[in-house]
């Protein structure tokens, strides 16, 4: 959200006609939200770069009182998450690691393990998404396929240019 005061709401959708907001996580600073990914009782959250820490690891085992359980510095605005096993994937805004991976393995400390550079582009990457260790890359009008088989060294697929602006 890019409500200052709740950057993460959780939302009861048990009901579809009738959804509740049933807890909140206010990050500090004035940072906005820019992504969230949940998995199990955690949900990961991203957002701009602002002074305070762009990687949030979040306990959601109580949904009405969402607790930090970790954070780490990206330098730069974090502009989407995606999980797969005990890794995050981040879609980055640093011209030289469009593509950041964390290890996730211990929640309290996540810690940046590598990353991929696509050499040359000024663009930002906006979304990602992960499937086994296919990690998709959404930069521009450019779709980019990696692998990271070996976590935190991802190597390039190929790239499928597109006709308009690659989001979600």
């Amino acid at each position: 959200s890019s409500d200052n005061s709740q950057e993460l709401q959780i939302v009861n959708i048990s009901t579809p006609s009738a959804t509740v907001l049933v807890g909140s996580y206010n990050a500090s600073g004035n940072a906005n939200a820019n992504g969230v990914a949940v998995s199990g009782s955690t949900a990961y959250l991203v957002r701009t770069q602002g002074g305070d820490k762009e990687f949030l690891v979040i306990d959601v085992t109580t949904p009405s009182a969402p607790t930090l359980a970790g954070s780490l510095d990206l330098s730069d605005n974090a502009n989407e998450v995606a999980i797969s096993g005990n890794y995050a994937y981040i879609a980055s805004s640093i011209n030289t690691q469009e593509l950041q991976v964390i290890t996730i393995a211990t929640p309290s400390a996540p810690a940046l393990i590598g990353g991929y550079d696509l050499g040359g582009s000024s663009a930002n990457a906006t979304t990602v998404a992960v499937n086994g260790s296919d990690v998709y890359l959404g930069i521009a009008s450019s779709l980019y396929i990696l692998n990271d088989a070996v976590h935190g060294t991802p190597a390039m697929y190929s790239t499928l240019a597109q006709g308009g602006t690659v989001n979600d």
